[in-house]
């Protein structure tokens, strides 16, 4: 099974960072106009985790960031 961390919306530079500085270990098939990068099995356990970490702060920038409130009835 090939592992795979999936970016957020919004943070596709920082998925094509990790295509661009480590592509001995993206898979074959991983497909560069999505937000899942797919790596090889043999990819380092440290790699996996720092792309996983980026990613879970990429979402919670998103989160923390300017949204939208929903309406309410008054």
């Amino acid at each position: 099974m090939t592992p795979s961390v999936e970016f957020p919306s919004g943070s596709k530079n920082v998925a094509d960072t990790y295509r661009d500085d480590y592509p001995d270990y993206i898979c074959p098939d991983d497909d560069r106009r999505l937000l899942t990068v797919t790596f090889t099995s043999d990819a380092p356990d440290w790699l996996l985790e720092q792309a996983r970490r980026d990613a879970a702060d990429a979402r919670g920038e998103h989160e923390e960031g300017a949204g939208q409130v929903g309406l309410t009835d008054h």
